[in-house]
């Protein structure tokens, strides 16, 4: 059986009422190639039903206490439900919104909390993206264009010292607008159908470009309230947003776009001992190495390239420097033999203008940092 060892959050931010909580916020992969991410405008906060103690032998099974699991604090006697937005407000299911209100009247820093989580949530997706990049690759490799989206729930903790941390991500998030306390009893939630009808709804006018139709219409005959009414419920955060402060972590798209160069994608996911040979001819280096190697998964392919640097540019003061001067001389060769895939591309961040750039090896396009 696998399991998950976590760090407990032992310091989480408590309002007046001393209930533990954390937040549901939810991203939009529009697509991988190139990378395009949402975040919704509207979450939820989800409440434990009994009072917050730190952790001792006396009440480490108090589960009520310490998980904030809806699917588990629904069946408490003491969960709240809402029946109506006014309700909601001190429901153990809430909206971000309100929540941002009330830890703002306690003090809190919201705006910096909501920049930091969308911080978050583009680092996390981008940790994500190699693996992404290739399977995607490995299945859709005979089509152009996008084929998939993934909509992604992240919960999310605040420290006492308003700080973000990230606790779980969510593949398939429930998307469900119904409160069922028991088996057998259904309610409807108020505070999931103001969160997800619009959720899903602009996720998929966004996906099939209806999105920018819908909500950059410029008619004369619009009146100004439904103009504020018609803003999208989805807000870019990548790469026109926040892809300049995380220029440091496109380190592993490049790493992942030199893989999928090399590796043969239509036939498997791995990259073979071929392929790690013609990079280590790149690399000037001896291919006795590859002697007792097997085909790597990308994962693998990360720590090949580790020991290539650190052999080939051990003059190098750090890490980062070696393997950069490593992924340079990779992607020189593949412009030298004139490769000229459009498909596979890799992100930097323009040094004069600040704008994010996407490479498709001999072309690339600016993106202007907003």
């Amino acid at each position: 059986m696998e399991q998950l060892v976590q760090e407990y959050v032992s310091d989480p931010f408590l309002m007046k009422d001393q209930l533990k909580f954390d937040f549901r916020v939810y991203g939009v992969i529009k697509s991988l190639n190139p990378l395009s991410i949402y975040v919704s405008r509207e979450g939820m906060a989800r409440f434990c039903t009994m009072k917050y103690e730190k952790p001792a032998p006396s009440n480490f099974n108090n589960l009520f206490s310490h998980l904030t699991n809806y699917s588990l604090n629904k069946a408490s006697q003491t969960y709240v439900h809402s029946n109506s937005i006014e309700d909601q407000v001190t429901g153990s299911k809430r909206l971000l919104s309100t929540v941002f209100y009330q830890m703002g009247v306690c003090g809190i820093k919201t705006k910096k909390l909501w920049h930091d989580v969308k911080l978050i949530i583009v680092k996390t997706v981008l940790a994500m993206v190699p693996e992404l990049m290739i399977h995607y690759e490995h299945q859709f490799h005979r089509k152009r264009g996008p084929h998939c989206f993934q909509i992604v729930g992240f919960d999310i903790m605040v420290r006492e010292d308003g700080s973000p941390v990230l606790l779980e991500v969510n593949a398939s998030p429930s998307l469900s607008i119904e409160h069922s306390p028991h088996s057998n009893s259904r309610q409807k939630s108020i505070v999931d159908e103001v969160i997800k009808i619009p959720l899903v709804r602009d996720t998929l006018l966004l996906v099939t470009v209806l999105h920018l139709f819908l909500y950059c219409s410029r008619s004369t005959d619009d009146l100004k309230v439904l103009k504020m009414a018609k803003r999208p419920y989805l807000s870019e955060i990548f790469p026109n947003r926040y892809g300049c402060e995380v220029a440091d972590l496109l380190f592993l798209d490049q790493m992942v776009y030199i893989f999928m160069q090399y590796a043969n994608l239509r036939l498997s996911t791995t990259i073979g001992v071929p392929s790690l040979k013609r990079i280590i001819n790149v690399a000037e280096f001896s291919r006795g190495i590859l002697r007792f190697l097997p085909d790597l998964s990308f994962h693998g392919f990360v720590s090949f390239m580790i020991f290539l640097a650190n052999r080939r540019f051990h003059g190098e003061p750090t890490l980062q420097d070696r393997l950069t001067c490593l992924i340079k001389t990779c992607v020189s060769a593949l412009r030298h033999k004139g490769v000229r895939s459009r498909r596979l591309r890799r992100e930097e961040v323009h040094e004069k203008s600040g704008g994010l750039v996407l490479f498709y090896l001999c072309s690339d396009f600016h993106f202007l940092s907003s």
